[in-house]
């Protein structure tokens, strides 16, 4: 069973992704794309409190490390959700989804290119 988890979690990733996309497409049809983002970041501000008054988590971060996070916490989201909005408004959902699944391509494509990294042989041939 142990074996399975990262296969069950790449399922459930992809589901819970494709069913986002549906939704935010479907929510177009009713309500503003800065309407859609707003109630987004609601129910995730609303998520997480609630979590936190359930199960408090401490961080021990020092000043760099803080505003290293502090930083991507705010413009991932803000990033992300409003190009998916914009993007979903403008294509369909069966293009996002394929542009979506070619994203772990393009990163491997770019590390390669930026960083220098490479993928072992088996690796890359999983990509495709």
């Amino acid at each position: 069973m142990k074996k399975n988890q990262p296969l069950f979690a790449a399922m459930a990733f992809s589901i819970i992704m494709g069913l986002s996309f549906l939704f935010v497409k479907i929510a177009l049809n009713y309500q503003s794309q800065s309407l859609i983002l707003a109630q987004r970041f609601l129910f995730a501000f609303l998520g997480i409190t609630v979590f936190l008054m359930i199960q408090p988590i401490s961080l021990k971060l020092n000043q760099r490390e803080l505003k290293i996070v502090g930083t991507i916490s705010l413009f991932y989201p803000i990033i992300f959700f409003t190009g998916q909005i914009l993007g979903l408004s403008q294509t369909t959902v069966t293009e996002a989804g394929i542009i979506q699944a070619i994203a772990p391509t393009i990163t491997v494509l770019l590390a390669a290119l930026f960083l220098k990294e490479y993928v072992e042989k088996n690796k890359y041939l999983e990509l495709f």
